[in-house]
């Protein structure tokens, strides 16, 4: 079987970015990527691009990684975007590493984005459904509680500023 391996990779500073589109905040983070790859954009083949709330909060849906890769010079290669709520960015390193082992390509880049800040509390918190089951959200708080009392954890308190309901559900889940 053939190999992959990660040659480069970035993370911005965790912030607010206020002030700092989605394009730029990709385009620093793609600099930073080819730059710790020792690579040229010319390189890459393909590409995976994880998003979830910039269509949410302003409206841009379906082409947010062919735009990004727009503004960081590459828009003639294959984009996939990926939007799977908080896995996105593990889906869309998959999708890059299935690229390679397939054969279908030499270089495929995993690349993300996310802004978790909008200007609307209201709608930044209404937001987080996107990563639920909005039909069936009743059903699944019960069965993450009963398989926490079967299991007789602990739950944290949930409304403690420091916490995740999202990490406290994941690890409810992974039991």
């Amino acid at each position: 079987m053939r190999k992959a391996y990660i040659i480069g990779s970035d993370m911005l500073e965790f912030g607010k970015y206020k002030n700092i589109t989605h394009h730029e905040l990709g385009k620093r983070t793609f600099i930073n990527v080819l730059a710790d790859a020792q690579i040229n954009a010319s390189q890459i083949q393909s590409v995976h691009f994880g998003n979830c709330l910039w269509g949410y909060d302003l409206n841009q849906q379906c082409i947010r990684g062919h735009i990004i890769m727009k503004h960081c010079g590459l828009d003639k290669v294959p984009v996939t975007n990926v939007e799977a709520a908080c896995s996105t960015g593990s889906v869309a390193l998959y999708g890059a590493y299935k690229d390679i082992l397939s054969g279908l390509y030499d270089c495929s880049i995993a690349i993300g984005v996310e802004k978790l800040f909008m200007n609307s509390k209201e709608k930044m918190l209404k937001g987080f459904l996107a990563g639920a089951d909005v039909e069936g959200f009743d059903e699944d708080v019960a069965m993450y509680k009963n398989v926490r009392d079967k299991l007789k954890i602990e739950t944290p308190d949930s409304n403690k500023k420091d916490r995740s309901v999202f990490m406290d559900v994941y690890a409810t889940a992974g039991l």
